[in-house]
């Protein structure tokens, strides 16, 4: 005779073990589904609240409470009763992991300071980009602000100027801070005119500091790299030019 203790541990030890292979959280969430299955018991309905319930919430915190059920006395509710506890406590200890693993992910990444890409996402990202325009944007006499003011209010200028950024791209488009007050734009389209007068007219109306920025424009003819090469060089030329303004690349500011 099959002990039924001996089963349901062997598919609560079955499913622990699916957990430490997921992926996200609709795989955890799948796994804590299929584990009541397998159990004989059933779910209810988002909201659905009967008296016969198991107060055990298998949405685990992350929307609408998810309660199992199965009918009372049976061995089904004996199971559920006994292993879901055990279950739902490893459950969250795989959901912290995963949180905690993107979060290290995260910070690879991203800019700490503005939440932007950082200039190791770029180098990821810009061998994918074959069409479309860079723009290399760099912040006017942003020494001052830190000599000054402090770098307290020189973060605050970064991190609202990063803001701006944000706001002006739009979804397709990449925007990074690649060091210092320099920041990178990637631009589906070939024209990076109309997105730098959007963003001129978004700073100046959003700015604490009358802090103004230049900015390098190259479309994208093969490689994207030689694009900031062009951008940049660009960029030195508006600066050169008085600041306050941007330039497009010339056909000899590609490598």
């Amino acid at each position: 005779m099959v002990d039924p203790d001996a089963s349901d541990s062997s598919l609560l030890l079955e499913a622990t073990r699916r957990l430490l292979w997921a992926a996200d959280v609709e795989a955890v969430l799948a796994t804590a589904r299929d584990l009541v299955r397998d159990l004989g018991g059933s779910l209810l309905p988002a909201g659905a609240t009967p008296v016969d319930a198991i107060p055990v919430d298998l949405a685990l915190g992350t929307g609408t409470p998810v309660l199992p059920t199965a009918a009372p006395g049976s061995s089904a509710r004996e199971a559920l009763e006994r292993q879901l506890p055990l279950f739902v406590r490893d459950a969250h200890r795989a959901l912290e992991l995963l949180d905690r693993s993107q979060r290290f992910a995260d910070e690879a990444t991203r800019d700490p300071l503005t939440g932007l890409w950082n200039r190791r996402m770029v180098t990821r990202l810009l061998p994918r980009v074959h069409e479309g325009s860079v723009v290399v944007v760099d912040l006017d006499h942003f020494k001052l602000v830190n000599d000054s003011s402090g770098h307290h209010a020189g973060d605050r200028v970064l991190r609202d100027f990063a803001r701006a950024l944000s706001e002006t791209a739009r979804t397709a488009d990449y925007v990074a801070r690649t060091g210092g007050e320099e920041f990178l734009v990637v631009l589906r389209g070939p024209e990076p005119d109309p997105f730098l007068e959007r963003l001129r007219k978004t700073w100046e109306a959003t700015r604490q500091d009358l802090v103004t920025f230049s900015a390098g424009t190259a479309l994208v003819l093969d490689r994207a790299e030689d694009a900031v090469i062009a951008a940049d060089r660009a960029l030195y030329r508006a600066k050169g030019a008085g600041r306050d303004r941007w330039c497009p690349a010339e056909p000899g500011d590609y490598p």
